[in-house]
Order: C-alpha cells, then structure tokens, then sequence
C-alpha cells in the first residue's frame, strides 16, 4: 500500500478481510452461517483438526529444521537469496533416490541431474540404474523415468516429452540380409528384443494412413539393457527398435541405419513416474519441473 501511495498509482485492492471487519456484514445471518459451515469443513467425523495450525510446529532457521507436532523432524522448504545471482532459488535437503535405464542415464539425464544439483544443491542425489522396473515403494525409490506409459494404478506418470522409436540396424547387416520393406518381412530378420515392454515378442507398426500392423517377431538376443542391443545392431546382430535419444549419435555417424521408414514404430514417451500419494514431495515435484525446463 505504501508503494501505491509513494508512486501514486491509482489501484484498486481486494480485501478478503473487508466483510470480517464490516459489522453490517459480520453480524448478518450469511456470514455466520458461512463462518460456522468453514469450521466444520476444518474437522473430520471426530470432530478433529483436519489440518495443524503453524503455531504448533517448531521451526529453527538457524538449523533449518522443523519439528512436526508428532515430534518428528519435517523437510524444510523455504527461500534462499542467491547474492551472486541476484535472484531467490528454493532450497531443499534431504535424499532424492531416482531411478532410470541405462539409456536415460547415458543420455538425457546428465543435464537434468546438473541442473538440479545446480539449483538445490542441498539435496544428497541418489541414481539406480537398471534394465528392470523396480518396485518404487518395495526399493524406497521417490521417483523414477521410464519410457512409454504404466500398467501400475498405483503410480502416478508425469509426461516429460514425446518419445520417437526407429527400427535401426547397422549398414552391413542390411547389405548381407536386404532392407525390409514392410514389417511383415521382419519375421525373416533375426529381431534384437527389448523384454521390459509389456509384449516384446509383439512389435507394432503404423503408416502414414495411420493403419495399425502388429508383427509377431524372433530372433538370438533380448535383454532388459537396452545399450546391449544397441551394440549387437552396431555389430551386424540384427534389427532393434528403440528412441530416438538412445540412438541418435549412432544414426548421425552411421553407425545405424533406419528400416522400415514408412512404417513408424507407436511414438511413446518419457514420463516421470512416482508412487501415488495424496501429498507428492516437495523434492520430487522439483525434479520433474527441473526435467520439463530442459526440453524434456
């Protein structure tokens, strides 16, 4: 208000608090009316506070430490002015267990890790790499990046971004066994088979009349690591489907050749996924916030 005043700008203000002060308004049978069915609204069925008051809890910035009133010791989330910068970044601490594939953290999750540790760097990172989907609740992981949608109800899936796939071999393979040129004819190609989908003996196909074909393939190798068949592609094993970001350095430097160009694998995505919670982490909402600033 002092700064209207001194500049003298012409505003006009809302006042929440205008009708609690009126006495024409507070001694109106709506406003006790609404006032008495607020306080309800604050209880449960037993009658209890539904939400604490900040008065109970204790709060130490010179430790930044806060005691819930269960007496348990509660994340701290507040304001850090970054002198240096001149801006204010939001600091938090704790651990932040994520877990990823192989191919992200070859990839795409190096930036996201250093920009996050560049803003929070309170926080104590803690990354599983792994070809299998770990249980998120069983292995105490607060959140994990994955490709393509989850079966899970119990988990909640955020999309960072859209995730192309190729079907990739390497230029000797495709010279020594031909080019196919429609996936019907993958079933004479030996398939490099990624067994953490949920149908990976099933590839599906679509062209640009956007009409489904769905191929039922074989072949020597299948790995829940998708670099090792990648490398075995590389290598003249075979044919592999996987996303573009796993893939791209090979395809620009000829590593790999894209088959089947008309024929598009289902284009999935890059989501952040996490156990379902009426109260999702301050730590964790921050990770894929970070994520989605990087162009992911």
């Amino acid at each position: 208000m002092q700064y209207l005043f001194n500049e003298d700008i012409n505003a006009v203000v809302p006042d929440n608090q205008f009708g609690k002060r009126n006495p024409v308004f507070s001694d109106s049978d709506f406003y006790k009316k609404h006032k008495a069915l607020r306080k309800k609204m604050r209880k449960d069925q037993h009658g209890r506070d539904k939400a604490f008051h900040s008065s109970v809890f204790s709060v130490n910035l010179d430790s930044n430490s806060c005691i819930c009133p269960a007496g348990k010791e509660t994340l701290f989330l507040g304001d850090d002015f970054d002198g240096a910068r001149g801006v204010y970044s939001r600091f938090l601490q704790g651990r932040l267990r994520i877990s990823g594939p192989e191919s992200l953290a070859m990839s795409l999750l190096p930036e996201v890790l250093l920009r996050f540790q560049q803003q929070f760097p309170k926080i104590e990172l803690d990354i599983q790499v792994s070809g299998r989907l770990v249980s998120l609740v069983e292995e105490g992981i607060d959140v994990a990046l994955r490709v393509g949608k989850q079966e899970d109800s119990s988990l909640i899936e955020r999309l960072l971004m859209p995730c192309g796939l190729h079907a990739c071999a390497s230029p000797e393979y495709l010279e020594k066994h031909g080019k196919p040129e429609h996936p019907s004819e993958l079933e004479t190609h030996s398939c490099l088979i990624y067994s953490q989908t949920p149908n990976p003996d099933t590839w599906l196909f679509r062209d640009d009349q956007r009409k489904d074909t769905r191929i039922k393939v074989i072949g020597n190798l299948r790995s829940s690591m998708g670099k090792i068949l990648m490398n075995a592609a590389e290598n003249g094993n075979g044919i592999f489907i996987g996303p573009t970001f796993m893939m791209a350095s090979a395809l620009k430097e000829g590593r790999l050749e894209t088959a089947l160009d008309r024929y598009t694998p289902m284009t999935t995505g890059l989501y952040a996924v996490y156990p379902k919670s009426k109260l999702v982490s301050a730590k964790v909402r921050f990770f894929y916030f970070t994520a989605e600033s990087c162009g992911y």
